[in-house]
């Protein structure tokens, strides 16, 4: 992520560092089995990173892992007003946990955040008192606290002993999911075993809780509850106009009788019976959350049917039926690190929450900021999606890349409002975006200046187009968005007559501490190939579809004339380079800005330097939040030499603060690339694993880090080139020292094929029925269709 406000480092500032003792040095975090993130023991100081880290979901349902049970006194309605600044210094309430339960789409209108995703009503909640004691994971009571995820099929998973007052012991143990197979579904089972000492009563209560806000905000103009009989539910109508439908239905082995309780905003199955020694007490909960975004007849109706089917089907049949559906994203998408656990765990914590975020059908959301697993960005897209997430889905599962990418056309109404908001023709893309497309960031600087992300939605889209190159009405509707994006940078340049180019005045690129440049060789390179983009998706359309591509030049009202003037206007774009060092500068005023002494300004490292250097001191400073020029290799390494790479890697990087949770990933590729095997493994650790550092998903997952890290993994360490680098099958592999192999699934041109790369072989099983032309390590060949062919590679100093 990269916008000051929303991240020093990709995050919202946690309140806990300031209100609550302070956090352990590192979480518990096991690597013994890779597929399992484990938090033991309870510590209520790490309890909002946790809901944050084994967040579950599938698509269009998302949910924090809250516990089942909460906490008394910690209500989830406090009210408060948030002005969203320097996220990295902001100071939030002091909250013990926080119930987050949305789907990606259902926005609604903040006071001050603008728009954002709404904390739709809870569905997870069962609150159990036990002798008469409710449970609390504070209590001295609990014991041998042990919670899971696993992220193979997620399910999310808790065990713990309860010395109960009246001398019994129980052993209690809850999972949950969110159904992948059927999305609007949650499954919740609790076990009871007694294993000591006198019988003891148990009351449960399987709750719908619309006692939440969004960043203290009440989003709700209405609730209705419907009691008398199963299931319960409650409805919601938000102040956007969505109408939101909860419903919930408790079974149990013991035949327990449920009544049903309403409170505000609030409705419970309650049942009580009593436990005996050496018996087992099942507790089963089927509930669904639906809106009139996603259904069209009424969502109570539907959410009534959804959860009285998944009560039918039984938990384990709807566990078995969701355990497909992973498994089958998994064969398509996993990553395998041979000799390095602690690595392949944290890339598949990446690569969960990836899985999970993504609406796989639904082109009208992308994956936020957070991946739906907290409100600090508010739900909202940024250049995210394009650059660091779209690769990934691109080259494992296509087809759902090609979704995530055409949120932008859907979107498309919204960017030409934006457009004409500024007084530019075409369209503009937003800085941060609402579902509709429209700006919602509300910090002016980036949302006028940082003008790069219209660019980067040409060169998602086209690089969607790449990976799924037979899909004409793609390619016309792309067209249509690059046509529109063309005519704004030509509105938005300006001419130098003396010079003989045209600029880019006044423009914010990746690097957000130098707010006000002139001529950002990133955004400067990629308007122009925005530009040059549009001319050849054009072209590519009238050679598929004549019929078509003339029918949309006319409904657009393209001309030669304006076709030639994009054509002059991305040749002539300046690009600024200082040829005697053979360096490409970041622009043309960088090295007029006043250098910045680190050791006095900066002397303390672990903290971001935006919490201690004022935002005024930064802007006039020579100092980088993140990669600038480096991003621009990473996207372009095939326009520049390693020279040049060198030499811009080694300006760049000493004055990069590397606050921004994005810029170690892409520092990491080029650093592979380089052979600087040092820096791109301690930047590969330090990406990969921040998600698990404590405090830091506390408001949810680093989504775009996390999309970055299958990056380093894939185009750093294995060295592929992207379709937008080479028309061919391109390796270069240089694996960190620790790893044995590093294996993978990969579709190219359509066809797929396994990846396991070693020190100094590389072999290809191509299990597709079209021959590939491959490159590896500089030996060109011929992959035959269902063929295996090994490849051994130059040995390296």
């Amino acid at each position: 992520m990269s916008s000051s406000h929303r991240c020093g480092a990709g995050r919202i500032r946690d309140p806990a560092r300031a209100c609550c003792p302070a956090r352990p040095k590192e979480a518990p975090v096991s690597t013994a089995d890779t597929w399992t993130l484990v938090e033991s023991p309870f510590d209520i100081r790490l309890n909002r990173h946790y809901e944050g880290l084994l967040a579950i979901g599938s698509g269009p349902l998302q949910q924090r892992a809250a516990l089942e049970e909460g906490f008394a006194d910690d209500p989830q309605d406090v009210e408060f007003l948030r002005i969203m600044g320097n996220v990295t210094v902001e100071k939030f309430p002091d909250f013990k946990s926080r119930v987050g339960t949305y789907l990606p789409g259902v926005s609604g209108p903040h006071p001050t955040c603008l728009t954002q995703m709404i904390n739709l009503p809870a569905l997870h909640g069962l609150i159990l008192f036990i002798g008469g004691q409710r449970l609390d994971m504070r209590s001295p009571a609990a014991r041998d606290y042990r919670r899971w995820l696993d992220l193979r099929t997620g399910r999310l998973g808790r065990e713990f002993a309860w010395h109960a007052a009246g001398g019994a012991v129980l052993r209690l143990r809850f999972e949950r999911f969110i159904s992948a197979a059927r999305p609007h579904v949650q499954a919740l089972r609790c076990q009871i075993q007694h294993l000591s000492g006198p019988p003891v009563e148990i009351r449960a209560q399987g709750t719908l809780d619309a006692q939440v806000r969004t960043n203290g905000y009440d989003h709700f103009r209405a609730v209705d509850i419907t009691g008398g009989h199963e299931p319960i539910t409650l409805a919601v109508r938000t102040d956007s106009g969505i109408d939101v439908a909860a419903a919930a239905v408790m079974t149990s082995s013991a035949g327990v009788p449920w009544s049903i309780v309403e409170q505000e905003r609030w409705v419970a199955l309650t049942g009580t019976t009593t436990l005996d020694p050496g018996r087992t007490l099942r507790l089963d909960k089927f509930a669904a959350l639906t809106s009139s975004h996603h259904v069209a007849g009424p969502p109570l109706d539907q959410a009534r049917r959804l959860a009285w089917d998944a009560a039918a089907t039984g938990f384990e049949r709807l566990a078995q039926e969701s355990d497909a559906v992973w498994r089958e994203r998994w064969e398509r998408t996993d990553v395998l690190i041979d000799g390095d656990p602690r690595s392949q765990l944290a890339l598949r914590v990446s690569l969960y929450h990836m899985l999970r975020a993504a609406v796989e059908d639904d082109p009208r959301c992308a994956i936020d900021a957070k991946a739906a697993a907290g409100e600090a960005y508010c739900g909202r897209y940024f250049w995210d999606t394009e650059l660091f997430m779209l690769p990934l889905f691109l080259y494992t599962r296509p087809e759902v890349g090609k979704t995530l990418a055409r949120f932008r056309i859907t979107s498309l109404p919204g960017a030409r409002r934006n457009a004409q908001r500024y007084g530019y023709p075409g369209a503009k893309y937003a800085w941060e975006s609402a579902p509709s497309g429209d700006e919602n960031c509300p910090n002016w600087q980036y949302a006028d200046h940082e003008i790069h992300i219209t660019a980067d939605v040409a060169y998602g889209l086209w690089h969607a187009h790449l990976c799924n190159p037979d899909d004409g009405r793609f390619l016309r509707d792309l067209t249509e968005v690059l046509v529109e994006t063309a005519r704004y940078w030509c509105a938005r340049v300006h001419w130098n007559a003396a010079r003989g180019e045209h600029e880019l005045l006044m423009v914010m690129g990746p690097d957000e501490y130098t707010p006000f440049s002139r001529n950002n060789a990133y955004t400067n390179r990629m308007a122009a190939l925005a530009l040059t983009l549009t001319g050849r998706a054009l072209e590519r359309l009238a050679e598929r579809d004549a019929t078509a591509a003339a029918a949309l030049r006319a409904a657009l009202d393209v001309t030669d004339a304006e076709l030639a003037h994009w054509a002059e206007v991305a040749r002539t774009l300046r690009r600024p380079y200082d040829a005697a060092r053979g360096l490409v500068l970041q622009s043309d005023d960088f090295f007029d800005y006043e250098p910045l002494d680190f050791a006095r300004w900066w002397p303390d490292r672990s903290r971001r330097i935006a919490a201690v250097v004022s935002q005024e001191r930064l802007y006039r400073s020579r100092v980088l939040k993140q990669g600038d020029v480096v991003q621009l290799l990473a996207l372009f390494p095939h326009e520049y030499s390693l020279d040049q790479m060198r030499v811009a890697y080694e300006t760049y990087e000493p004055l990069t603060s590397h606050d921004s949770s994005l810029s170690k990933s892409m520092h990491a590729i080029v650093a592979v690339w380089l052979g600087r095997d040092a820096d791109a493994w301690r930047f590969w650790q330090e990406s990969v694993g921040l998600d698990l550092e404590p405090g830091e998903a506390a408001e949810g997952i680093h989504a775009a880090c996390a999309g970055a890290n299958w990056q380093v993994a894939v185009l750093g360490f294995a060295g592929l080139r992207t379709r937008m680098q080479s028309d061919v099958l391109r390796l270069d592999p240089r694996l960190p020292a620790a790893w044995h192999a590093l294996r993978f699934p990969l579709v190219w041109g359509g066809q797929p094929l396994y990846v396991t790369i070693e020190p100094h072989h590389v072999t290809l099983e191509h299990r597709g029925t079209r021959p590939l032309e491959v490159d590896i390590a500089g030996r060109r060949g011929t992959l035959a269709a269902d063929a295996t062919e090994g490849f051994d590679l130059p040995r390296r100093g």
